[in-house]
Parts: structure tokens; C-alpha cells; sequence
């Protein structure tokens, strides 16, 4: 554990010293600019992004290894559901080029040390339904995301209990039978099938022989609960979904102020929000649709630059996830005004 420790603590100080220096990214937004900070090796980085990760996924595991009971399982297993969303974010990050020169390169690194062990699409595939399909068209009718959601029923004109129910849609019967099934079609619609075998064998192996079943448990438990409700509670406060707003009629800049999501977080709950359900630049979403390749550790700075320089994007925003504080509604309850009805039967 001790020396897994030191590894972690050596890779973290050493991402922080490739991205300490913010004041570039303040100078280009306060200017009216495009950040352009990325280098043309930074694929080291994502590796290194990687890899912390999976030493944390490794202290979870030795948690378990050294306490093995149900409640420490349970902990773990929660917090390794945040550290499998923080992988499928440094891939995010990958398809939009902030790690160097290399797409092709970027892809192969999130594929094996992301995609394949969350059962995600390969890099090639998730770019053309998040690149192409998502980000020129966010919240319309062209928008897969939106397609989800009317599918699972999240729409205008649904009852208070609807609400709620799909509020927790993953851990409903329905919603696991979703989970597995976008699980197999991930793997089914990309290459590496075969590579997808040996990186999840192989996985799996060495946190059982290295850690015992509790781990195993615990690493199951967060990859098929826990996993993907963060990812369903990232996407719900991600946008304003149902926002009323005229498709064509804007630029692509005022479109996504009008539909793209920024909320603020209090203190404790930004924590938990930011280690669990939005980690990278998913805590600034409106930010990353304006500034799409900038790196995550520049998106506090950027927020702060452009909150002083954009009056929409300073006022235009939620405070909290489901229970904000005095001022703009939090984001779930944002939502919540838009599709409730409350006159409507249950069942709708």
C-alpha cells in the first residue's frame, strides 16, 4: 500500500507541474482569445492522468484486502464508481485533442487504459456520437442524448413521482437492463474485442489475487451501480434538456449558453460532486462547450476569466445539484420545473 501510495503521490506532482501555470488561459479568455495551450506530447500526461487513477482504484482495493467487511466494501465500491467516471472523462477529454498532436495515438491510450475496462465504445466510435452528434447539435432533437431521454421517458409532462423515479433511473430494473445493454453494444459496435478480453481478464485477475474477492466485489459492485448512476446524474445537470429555445437561430456560442449547464457547487458538495458524479471538466460543462480542448486543470482559472468577462455566462446559472442555496435554482430542480407537471398521473 505504501508504495503504491508514493507511485500516486509521484505522478499527481508531476501533472501538477506540467499544468501549474494557469495565467496563459487567463490572459487569452480576459483577451477575448482561444486558449491554445496544449503540447504536442501531452499523450504522456493522459497516461500519466490514467495511471493515478488506477493507483487510486489500487488503495480501494487494498482497503478492502485489509478491512474485508460489507461496510468498507460498500465505501469502496462507491468511491471506485467516481474513480471509473474520472476514466471515462480522461477519454472525453482524448477525443477532443487535449493531449497532444497524436489523435490516433490519444485513442489507443483511452481505449486500453479507459474504454475497454469500463465497456465503453472505442475512441473512434464515442467521437462520432460526442464530437459529431452531440457538441454541434447539444439539446436539440439531433442530440443522441435527447434520444436517450425520450426513450427512457425523461420528457415534459411527467408526474413528481415520475420524476424521482427516473431520478434513480440506473438502480431501477429497467435502468440495469440499460446498463448491460449499452455495456455489450459498446463492445459490440468497436474494434478490440480480443483486447477487451485480456485488459478485463486481466484486471480482474490481479484484484482478486492481489486483493481478495472484497475488492472484487467492491470494483463489480461500483463498475454496475454505482458507475452508471454518476454518469445518468452527469448527464441530467450537463444541459438545460427541454430549454425552449429556436434551433438555427443562434451562433454556436449563444446556443450553448442558452442549453449548456454551468453550475456552481457549495464546498463539501462540490467535493463529493467533483470526486464522484462530475469530475473534470463535466464541473464546468458550459465552459468545456465553449473551450472544448482545454485541459481540465485549467478549468477553475478559465471560469473565474470568463465570469468576468462574459456578463451571460457570470449570471446564467444553478447553484447546487438538487439542493441549492438562496439565488438560482439548483440544477435538478431546474429540471424538475421544466418536465413536471404536476396535475399529471403517476404513471406519466
Amino acid at each position: 500500500m505504501s508504495m503504491i501510495l508514493l507511485a500516486w503521490a509521484l505522478v499527481r506532482f508531476l501533472e501538477w507541474r506540467r499544468y501549474r501555470d494557469d495565467q496563459p488561459v487567463r490572459d487569452a479568455i480576459m483577451a477575448g482569445q482561444r486558449p491554445n495551450v496544449v503540447k504536442a506530447h501531452d499523450h504522456w500526461y493522459e497516461i500519466l492522468a490514467f495511471v493515478a487513477v488506477w493507483l487510486e482504484i489500487a488503495l480501494l482495493a487494498g482497503a478492502c484486502r485489509l478491512w474485508p467487511n460489507p461496510a468498507v466494501v460498500l465505501v469502496a465500491a462507491i468511491f471506485i464508481g467516481g474513480r471509473l467516471r474520472v476514466l471515462q472523462e480522461i477519454g472525453h477529454t482524448a477525443l477532443h485533442m487535449g493531449f497532444g498532436a497524436d489523435r490516433p495515438l490519444q485513442f489507443r491510450i483511452a481505449d486500453y487504459l479507459g474504454n475497454f475496462a469500463t465497456f465503453r465504445a472505442d475512441s473512434t466510435t464515442r467521437y462520432q456520437s460526442h464530437c459529431v452528434a452531440h457538441h454541434p447539435h447539444a439539446a436539440t432533437e439531433q442530440d443522441p442524448n435527447v434520444a436517450r431521454l425520450r426513450r427512457i421517458g425523461l420528457v415534459p409532462g411527467i408526474s413528481p413521482a415520475r420524476f424521482w423515479l427516473l431520478f434513480f433511473h440506473p438502480l431501477t430494473p429497467t435502468g440495469l437492463v440499460e446498463t448491460l445493454t449499452i455495456m455489450r453494444d459498446g463492445t459490440r459496435s468497436s474494434h478490440g474485442r480480443m483486447a477487451r478480453l485480456w485488459v478485463n481478464g486481466l484486471l480482474l485477475a490481479t484484484l482478486y489475487l492481489g486483493a481478495g474477492a472484497p475488492a472484487l466485489w467492491a470494483y463489480l459492485l461500483g463498475l454496475l451501480v454505482f458507475y452508471p448512476l454518476y454518469s445518468w446524474w452527469s448527464l441530467l445537470v450537463e444541459h438545460r434538456w427541454f430549454a425552449p429555445h429556436e434551433p438555427g437561430a443562434e451562433d454556436k456560442a449563444e446556443h450553448d449558453q442558452n442549453v449548456t449547464q454551468r453550475t456552481e457547487y457549495g464546498r463539501l458538495n462540490g467535493v463529493l460532486m467533483r470526486i464522484l458524479v462530475c469530475p473534470l471538466t463535466d464541473s464546468y460543462h458550459l465552459l468545456h462547450h465553449l473551450h472544448p480542448r482545454l485541459h481540465w486543470k485549467y478549468s477553475a482559472a478559465a471560469d473565474q476569466a470568463l465570469s468576468q468577462t462574459d456578463a451571460l455566462y457570470a449570471v446564467n446559472k444553478s447553484q447546487g445539484f438538487v439542493f441549492g442555496r438562496s439565488g438560482p435554482r439548483s440544477a435538478i430542480n431546474d429540471l424538475y420545473h421544466r418536465l413536471v407537471t404536476k396535475d399529471a398521473p403517476n404513471g406519466i
